[in-house]
């Protein structure tokens, strides 16, 4: 080996080696002595390699200065340079030989190195002045001497550099998509009720996105307010079951721009997606969880997740595959459990025997795999406990019962696709679902076509199903038009949203007004009803009222007809003796006038009639009788 101080440094912006593009500060390395140049990028770790390069091999060396250029501009290369411009800067490219000493770290290449004849190596420097000296390591050594590139060929030389730059430009301008909306602004709230036709449209021709299963099951209706989609679930149709759904706003569907890490939004989104063929939680052998289930698990503990399954009443254990997204300092990663109901299993190697295990995908190798294991352990452990009733004592989930495996598999060469190969992880698992992962699948190391052999050892696990599996092969080219994909599905699918939201709303509106015409129609046939009864009520009333009144006037009709004869006697006797009076004022007189003056007068004798006798009957006698 040789020591880090016998290597020449210079700093890079970016690199580019076979249109491969790295960031996040690269540097390369020369080594006159041991002939050797390495290219490397940051990480938290430190540098990381890319290539390591002979320079025996290199074929030939072209430098740009893009100072020279703009100081001293000629006019018949003015127009040949205006593609670059803005666009890159000085560079030196190499193209070099493939072969053995081209060596780049397994572990790390996304796929082998393919068999061509040269590679190009495009470095931007960070310090032009740096590339004299670069040049002359490379003079001393090489017997190509480099030569500086003429202004009409950088834009076919640093075709990637210059690509590479427009794109980055193109993120900073605004979307026409979410052009005059706010950053808060819902674009739809999935799933929803929208037909499947239209949802199926939506992902059609969009790679990973438009595949789709045969049956499919019955989608619930979301909430209308956006505000109450912050809960996690919601009840569906059918099987009155809780289901997760996810909020999908302006600022989610920015993440996707270049350099961006995604969101939980856009990951539950996309295992909600996936996984839409098979999203009975009772009935489905497949089950994904959201990323803040292990964010709970790691910082509650496995009480605070212990709803996640009860609520929804989920038997772990008669899954197939369990999708854990985790989310930790800044960086995505997946973890799989698989076969977890096969735990109780005897320890016998079998060809035919689920293999219960838990798989692990980290684009970056960032995440401690020994901590999430304990914490799924503890998980599992729980759940199994409590489905057998016990709430002491040790479960059957142990790191020597219950192993880990972390497959070969494409990695990322830049700081912000994370999310994104964690959801193209999920997806190529996912792809694997009709399979039940027995010994035989798992530890098979036979090429397709094959006889199936097997040899129970780690290093084998999953070699032919993922390492070498079709569904796990895809570059960084692959992962940049999954994100434009993306982008892409949720823009179709926003406007089918509107479309039913409003449908939606107008048929409640339409429920609405006719519930209130039924019931309008119904208050008016119940108050023609009272009121054709009180009229009923009303002449039977009338009819009794008009006997009583007849009743009643009978008893004043008599004491009217007796007040009339006691008026009559007291009218008769009045008149017999305003008579009397007469007649008695006429006698005393008619006496007075043959009295003598000296003869005291008598008074007159009044005698009593008889007993029955008449006053009437007395007056026309000789005498009065009063």
């Amino acid at each position: 080996s040789v020591d880090d101080f016998d290597f020449e440094k210079f700093e890079l912006t970016r690199c580019c080696i076979g249109g491969k593009k790295y960031y996040r500060n690269c540097q390369v390395k020369l080594n006159s002595e041991a002939q050797e140049m390495i290219l490397s990028y940051a990480t938290r770790q430190g540098h990381r390699t890319i290539r390591t390069v002979s320079l025996t091999e290199v074929q030939r060396c072209v430098y740009f200065l893009m100072s020279r250029h703009n100081e001293a501009p000629d006019p018949d290369e003015h127009d040949c340079l205006e593609p670059a411009r803005g666009s890159v800067k000085s560079f030196v490219s190499l193209s070099v030989s493939s072969g053995p000493y081209l060596r780049a770290p397994a572990s790390r290449s996304t796929t082998p190195l393919q068999d061509v004849e040269s590679l190009d190596i495009i470095m931007e420097f960070q310090d032009e002045n740096r590339i004299s000296d670069f040049n002359d390591t490379l003079d001393a050594e090489l017997e190509i001497k480099p030569c500086a590139c003429h202004a009409c060929d950088v834009p076919e030389r640093a075709k990637e550099l210059i690509e590479d730059s427009r794109r980055v430009r193109n993120k900073n301008k605004k979307d026409p998509f979410v052009l005059g909306k706010a950053k808060e602004e819902v674009l739809f709230i999935y799933p929803f009720g929208a037909p499947d036709e239209k949802l199926e449209a939506a992902a059609s021709g969009l790679d990973v996105f438009s595949v789709t299963d045969v049956n499919r099951e019955a989608v619930a209706d979301v909430p209308n307010d956006p505000d109450d989609a912050d809960d996690t679930s919601f009840e569906t149709k059918d099987s009155r079951q809780r289901a997760h759904f996810v909020t999908i706003r302006v600022e989610d569907y920015e993440r996707l721009g270049p350099r961006q890490w995604l969101n939980d939004s856009l990951v539950d989104l996309f295992m909600l997606w996936i996984s839409r063929d098979n999203n009975d939680v009772h009935s489905s052998d497949v089950h994904f969880f959201t990323s803040h289930f292990y964010s709970t698990l790691s910082e509650k503990g496995v009480e605070a997740v212990e709803s996640w399954t009860a609520r929804k009443k989920i038997d772990i254990f008669k899954k197939k595959l369990i999708f854990i997204p985790i989310n930790k300092t800044l960086h995505w990663s997946l973890c799989v459990v698989v076969n977890p109901g096969a735990i109780n299993d005897p320890v016998v190697i079998d060809g035919d025997r689920p293999v219960p295990c838990m798989l692990f995908f980290d684009s970056l190798h960032m995440h401690c795999t020994s901590e999430t294991k304990n914490h799924v352990l503890k998980w599992l452990n729980h759940e199994y406990q409590k489905m057998q009733g016990q709430k002491k004592g040790e479960g059957p989930f142990k790191t020597s019962t219950f192993q880990d495996y972390s497959p070969q598999v494409p990695f990322q060469t830049n700081g912000y696709d994370c999310g994104i190969f964690v959801c193209r992880y999920a997806y190529a698992l996912y792809r694997l679902r009709h399979l039940k992962f027995l010994h035989k699948e798992v530890f098979s190391t036979a090429v397709l076509g094959s006889p199936t052999r097997f040899r129970c050892k780690k290093k084998n696990a999953f070699k032919s199903l993922i390492t070498n599996g079709q569904d796990f092969k895809f570059e960084m080219e692959d992962i940049d038009q999954m994100r434009s994909d993306f982008k892409k599905f949720i823009q179709k699918l926003s406007p089918i949203y509107r479309q039913w939201k409003n449908g939606k709303k107008r048929s409640e509106e339409e429920a609405k007004m006719s519930a209130k015409k039924t019931a309008a129609i119904q208050d008016d046939s119940a108050q023609i009803a009272a009121f054709e009864k009180q009229s009923h009520q009303g002449v039977t009333k009338e009819g009794d009222m008009e006997d009583l009144t007849m009743e009643n006037d009978q008893p004043a009709a008599k004491l009217e007809k007796k007040d009339s004869t006691v008026s009559e006697e007291e009218s008769d006797t009045s008149s017999i003796t305003e008579l009397s009076s007469g007649l008695k004022a006429s006698t005393l007189t008619d006496k007075s006038n043959n009295v003598a003056p000296n003869q005291k007068q008598e008074p007159h004798s009044v005698k009593k009639s008889p007993k029955g006798t008449d006053a009437t009957d007395s007056f026309h006698g000789s005498s009065i009788t009063l």
